[in-house]
């Protein structure tokens, strides 16, 4: 994780150059989310993909502990726990996902409506 974070960005691909700008403009679709409601679904969604990716690694890692227990009942316990937990975690983010992102495409639809 400290790889990603230490990382800067690239600004290779330009989408201008491409003409993908003008076809979503043609195509209706807001190519420039501006408003606050983009910004906080982009957040959301952003928090909420870390959550998921810590979720990730500690079912990865439960499931090393399960596999280097060597039989011991109490390490095989605990790392059915973690796995366990973790999923219903994966669970929750994502039935969270799914509802703020249902919810900032409400927003947004509400404000070009309006």
């Amino acid at each position: 994780m400290v790889m990603f974070l230490g990382t800067a960005t690239v600004f290779a691909f330009d989408p201008a150059s491409t003409g993908l700008v003008k076809t979503g403009e043609t195509a209706d679709y807001n190519t420039a989310q501006t408003d606050v409601s983009g910004l906080a679904g982009n957040i959301i969604s952003g928090f909420l993909a870390l959550i998921g990716l810590v979720l990730l690694i500690l079912v990865i890692y439960g499931g090393i502990t399960w596999m280097l227990a060597g039989g011991d009942a109490a390490k095989v316990t605990k790392a059915k726990d973690y796995i366990t937990n973790a999923i219903i975690g994966i669970i929750i983010i994502g039935l969270a996902y799914a509802i703020s992102n249902y919810v900032i495409d409400a927003l947004i639809q509400a404000q070009k409506i309006s």
